[in-house]
């Protein structure tokens, strides 16, 4: 033929032949020699003597060798010519061509594992790396096995031969409060699977799985907390919530009081409180009274004078995240009366 098409890979070296005819009425000398300046990164390499003999009406194959580099391209074109010269000086010529097959050779680098809190999106840095022999274009997924959404700064993406990309994963995590309650439970334990397919392709052609490690949470949901209490000189008023600790895990809390002068973070001396515990037990979704009083201790108050009560409620674990604040404005009012006044007919 007087052209040939070789397939292989980067690893193999196979063996081609070329056939030369003598299809004149006399015995033949044959000098064969080879043009490689083309052949990039497959060397083809003559294994026959360079001249031979051949009867009339008779053939004899040329062995040719092909060698490819083992970073050889399947990009690249890759073709040498082999040029037979016939005594009487007329010149044929066959050209070869070989074809390197794909090596999808594709690596994600990513953390193994990662913390969630719920209710906050994690995002996670990954690099995606082309170590195979073809320049690649790429879609990239990821999917939690609960279903959770994800996203890419970019999900569909180029990557050149011994190329890297760096990526940014999110993974949208639920709040409390929804059907994924369970799946949210401290120490839990997902994982989300991030696949590289070919733009258009179904068929993945790598993965990388991170587990995704749920962290201890603490939130609280309060019942009769008010926002403003008003009064009188010398006056004692009382709380009496409901706390209930709506995260993942049983937490003992640390209460920290304040009373502060109105939009400072300097203490009030005209008010305190009073009969306020410094911490409380809080198991998980289980109601916890609590009660105390704020005495206004300035007998001559101002009519305009005021005040911030502020409740902290921290988890006494460091490793439990999350803080409540609770706030209450304090007052002086001379038009608010303590109770009803009853009123009866003349």
């Amino acid at each position: 033929p007087t052209n040939d098409s070789v397939d292989l890979s980067p690893y193999e070296t196979p063996l081609t032949r070329v056939h030369v005819n003598n299809t004149g009425n006399v015995a033949t000398l044959y000098t064969i020699w080879m043009d490689r300046s083309l052949e990039n990164a497959v060397e083809f390499i003559i294994e026959s003597p360079l001249e031979i003999v051949v009867a009339p009406g008779e053939s004899e194959s040329v062995k040719i060798r092909l060698r490819p580099d083992s970073e050889a391209s399947a990009d690249d074109v890759h073709i040498a010519t082999l040029w037979v010269r016939a005594s009487s000086g007329m010149n044929l010529s066959a050209s070869i061509v070989a074809n390197i097959s794909a090596d999808h050779h594709l690596f994600i680098d990513a953390p193994d594992e990662v913390e969630v809190v719920p209710g906050v999106n994690k995002t996670i840095p990954i690099t995606l790396f082309n170590n195979g022999n073809l320049e690649e274009s790429l879609n990239i997924s990821a999917v939690v096995d609960v279903g959770w959404e994800t996203s890419f700064s970019s999900d569909e993406i180029t990557l050149p031969i011994d190329g890297s990309l760096a990526n940014t994963l999110t993974v949208v995590v639920p709040s409390f409060g929804g059907t994924e309650d369970l799946e949210l439970a401290e120490g839990e334990n997902h994982s989300v699977t991030i696949t590289l397919y070919q733009i258009g392709g179904v068929i993945p052609l790598t993965t990388y799985a991170i587990k995704l490690v749920v962290s201890p949470v603490f939130m609280l949901e309060v019942e009769a907390w008010p926002d403003e209490m008003k009064y009188h000189a010398g006056w004692s008023r009382d709380w009496n919530v409901t706390l209930t600790n709506i995260g993942n895990k049983d937490v003992s809390v640390d209460l920290t009081w304040d009373i502060f002068k109105p939009g400072l973070e300097i203490t009030s001396n005209d008010w305190e409180v009073a009969g306020a515990p410094d911490t409380l037990i809080m198991p998980q979704d289980v109601p916890v009274s609590l009660k105390f009083s704020v005495v206004m201790i300035e007998l001559q108050p101002d009519v305009y004078l005021s005040a911030d009560l502020r409740l902290t409620v921290t988890p006494d674990d460091p490793e439990i995240s999350g803080s409540t604040i609770f706030e209450t404005e304090l007052q002086v009012s001379r038009l608010f009366s303590y109770t009803d006044y009853k009123l009866f007919p003349s």
